[in-house]
């Protein structure tokens, strides 16, 4: 029994000198500063034209809320904020019908945003406006 004693007490030590290791790792991971972001906030947006056979729906507008399936997956993907410009109901037209939306963005990082930052076109009919540089 005093030999089983000393081997579980042997164990337990080692494992106490593991838990300790790793412990110290963690707080050195969680103690690296983060590199700088670049990153963007909507300020405000603003529906400046529209053609009479389009019609807006307002209440898509704006911030989405994290229990969507598309803003969770961006924040998961380390968006900080996941903005929709808006939606745009457009019936019988035969022709293009003017929509103009403009969006003002403050660069709300701790880098500044590089010369090649780009708006791009997530979802839907990209209406022939996939990149905005």
């Amino acid at each position: 029994d005093k030999q089983r004693l000393q081997a579980l007490e042997q164990r337990l030590a080692a494992a106490e000198r593991r838990l300790a290791d790793e412990a110290q790792s963690a707080e050195t991971v969680v103690a690296a500063p983060s590199p700088p972001l670049a990153s963007a906030k909507v300020l405000r947006i603003e529906t400046s034209a529209i053609g009479v056979e389009a019609v807006e729906d307002a209440d898509t507008r704006g911030e989405m809320d994290s229990g969507t399936r598309l803003a969770a997956v961006l924040l998961a993907a380390g968006a900080r904020q996941v903005f929709r410009v808006g939606r745009f109901c457009i019936e019988g037209a035969a022709e293009p019908v003017p929509v103009v939306v403009g969006v003002s963005l403050q660069n709300d990082g701790a880098a500044p945003w590089p010369e090649t930052a780009c708006v791009v076109h997530h979802s839907g009919d990209n209406l022939g406006l996939a990149l905005l540089m």
